[in-house]
């Protein structure tokens, strides 16, 4: 209830005879099954509430703290008949809601850091796909406890009851997963100030020298060289890396057409010809990481790769006579969360 909701209210029921509904206050316990009716005028809300949290026995009036079949947030309405009344609960409220009074609370799962869990943070409809892994064990305070999950790259609190958590029994990949990561965050955090260490990779790639081939076309493994060196590099606030590097050079040349000179006009030398080349490899985009991610998953798995199958491009001399190649095409087998490649 928002404190503008709360005033309103508070400024309807004020004007009832204090003493007289205090008296008169319905009285229910953990798990009832309840309707409510905020401001105590109107329409009740159609749909029906359980009771999780009881009013203190020293206010006036008194709040039950309820919780409704499509939220997962606790309402809070006064203690009197005008704003709550008796539900009775079918068997459609029970499976929709099946919220905690003291015997569901001795129900609870035990689970302990560590385990492997499957969670439903609604206590309804389908269970999450994704298993997850108790990182954090909450006490009951004040009525039912409650586990902090990871499940991949996001962290999740949710209930301590049957309805919301149960054991998972970890597969040959859910440990496969998990000894990655174990050693991916024991290779960081990488020293220096370097950009491998600003995004948790391998340094990118550099060329010492550009000038081979003097005359005549690169071969295949120059061109390969080249390549990689002009594609590692800080994009935006990603840094691209290549791997599975193959590429071919033409063995005929030609002067560079409008194309090539418009997309290397400050760079390129218009008196030496131009190498066809085409190929393929794998680009990754990681991002920035370190110890401010406690998510040692996200830490770890800080990359998106593609794959480009079907690439085409060009070798060419600049005006210091140093090689450069390029090569484009379309980005294929999108895959999120991966760790950083080891090599080209």
């Amino acid at each position: 209830m928002t404190n503008t909701t709360k005033s309103a209210a508070l400024s309807i029921l004020l004007l009832l005879p204090g003493a007289v509904w205090a008296l008169q206050a319905p009285t229910f316990k953990i798990g009832d099954s309840v309707e409510i009716r905020i401001n105590g005028i109107g329409a009740w809300d159609p749909e029906p509430c359980t009771v999780i949290k009881l009013p203190l026995p020293e206010a006036l009036y008194g709040s039950y703290g309820v919780r409704c079949n499509n939220s997962n947030a606790t309402v809070y309405v006064y203690a009197l008949p005008k704003t709550i009344r008796a539900h009775a609960a079918t068997a459609e409220d029970k499976g929709v809601e099946a919220l905690p009074g003291a015997e569901s609370a001795l129900q609870a799962p035990k689970f302990n850091i560590g385990d492997y869990v499957e969670i439903n943070p609604h206590g309804s409809g389908e269970w999450e796909p994704e298993p997850c892994k108790v990182i954090e064990v909450i006490p009951p305070a004040p009525l039912y406890g409650a586990y902090g999950v990871r499940c991949g790259d996001s962290d999740k609190t949710v209930y301590a009851l049957p309805q919301t958590i149960r054991a998972h029994a970890a597969t040959a990949e859910d440990k496969r997963a998990e000894a990655e990561t174990a050693a991916a965050l024991a290779r960081q955090p990488r020293p220096g100030n370097t950009l491998g260490a600003m995004y948790g990779t391998r340094e990118p790639k550099t060329c010492a020298t550009r000038t081979a081939p003097s005359r005549g076309a690169p071969s295949a493994d120059q061109a390969r060289q080249y390549f990689i060196c002009d594609s590692e590099k800080v994009y935006g606030t990603s840094l691209i890396l290549v791997t599975n590097v193959k590429v071919q050079v033409a063995p005929i040349s030609h002067p560079p057409n409008d194309l090539i000179k418009e997309l290397a006009a400050a760079d390129i030398d218009p008196r030496e010809p131009v190498w066809d080349i085409r190929g393929s490899f794998t680009r990754y985009h990681c991002g920035k990481t370190g110890p401010q991610i406690v998510n040692p998953f996200v830490r770890t798995h800080n990359c998106i790769a593609w794959d480009q199958p079907a690439t085409t491009g060009y070798c060419y001399k600049n005006t210091f006579a140093d090689w450069h190649c390029a090569m484009v095409g379309a980005l294929a087998n999108e895959r999120r969360d991966q760790l950083p490649p080891e090599g080209n």
